[in-house]
């Protein structure tokens, strides 16, 4: 539950700073993606699970599906960086 709260957190930042960066993009525009959601090379498992939860209900709400990728694309003007943080 503790590492729930933490992904959560994580990826709602990631949101908020992406926003702040693009100030007139969007994660996805008409059924296209904008956005892409960055991992570590070697992401813990949660790590992964915590992407493609992400990328399952944004594709849900909006019919886009963002790729995950380990490295930012730059040609994509929105990253979200999905970490699991462990204290």
């Amino acid at each position: 539950m503790k590492q729930l709260r933490i992904i959560t957190a994580v990826c709602a930042f990631s949101l908020s700073m992406a926003q702040v960066k693009a100030e007139d993009q969007f994660l996805v525009d008409e059924g296209k993606a904008y956005a892409e959601i960055i991992i570590s090379e070697s992401p813990a498992r949660s790590t992964r699970l915590a992407a493609a939860e992400l990328q399952i209900y944004v594709a849900k709400i909006s019919g886009a599906r963002l790729p995950i990728r380990v490295e930012p694309s730059a040609d994509v003007p929105v990253q979200i960086y999905v970490a699991i943080i462990e204290y």
